[in-house]
């Protein structure tokens, strides 16, 4: 994840499957309340092998804000006759959440 600002009171937390891999204190270093690269700065989580729901959400009082979420090291699952499809995501966003599906 891409880590770009937050206001005051943030704690980002990482769910899979409703259990808890990561969490974090998000500090307002420079005390705006801007968009403003003030973490401008990567956050990795190791996820465990297999399906999942993983959820990032703000366990604190206020907004932060994510550039991107992205994924390394994902393989596709295998099918009969050793059929691969490639990995594939679809992604919607609102005003307070965005979703992504990757396949």
């Amino acid at each position: 994840m891409h880590l770009n600002s937050v206001s005051d009171g943030s704690i980002m937390v990482v769910l899979a499957d409703n259990t808890q891999l990561f969490s974090t204190n998000l500090p307002n270093l420079d005390g705006a309340y801007d968009v403003d690269e003030e973490y401008n700065t990567d956050i990795s989580v190791n996820l465990p092998a297999g399906k999942h729901i993983i959820t990032i959400t703000n366990a604190g009082n206020d907004w932060f804000y994510l550039d991107w979420v992205q994924l390394n090291q994902v393989l596709p699952a295998t099918y009969a006759a050793n059929w691969q499809p490639s990995p594939e995501a679809i992604g919607m966003r609102g005003s307070h959440e965005s979703l992504l599906y990757v396949v």
